[in-house]
């Protein structure tokens, strides 16, 4: 089952023609997620990353380091 976007913006540049797949890719994951924990398509973003979050805690990364990084990947996939 594919989950509907909520459209909102216009979607970036895909220099690589790479962002529709990793898209499918997290897609994947937060299909696993919402089948693991019930939670609703509404609230998946928001509950894998605060569950991220404790990952984190209990694996010695530092979670804002490494959202500043995904941060500079998204910029770097998407630039024009």
């Amino acid at each position: 089952m594919t989950m509907q976007p909520k459209q909102t913006k216009p979607i970036p540049p895909d220099p690589e023609e790479m962002n529709d797949l990793r898209a499918q890719w997290a897609e994947s994951a937060l299909r696993d997620f919402r089948e693991n924990t019930g939670t609703d398509l509404e609230d998946a973003v928001c509950d894998l990353l605060a569950d991220l979050m404790h990952w984190c805690d209990r694996h010695g990364q530092d979670f804002e380091h490494e959202l500043r990084r995904a941060q500079l990947h998204y910029e770097a996939e998407t630039e024009a």
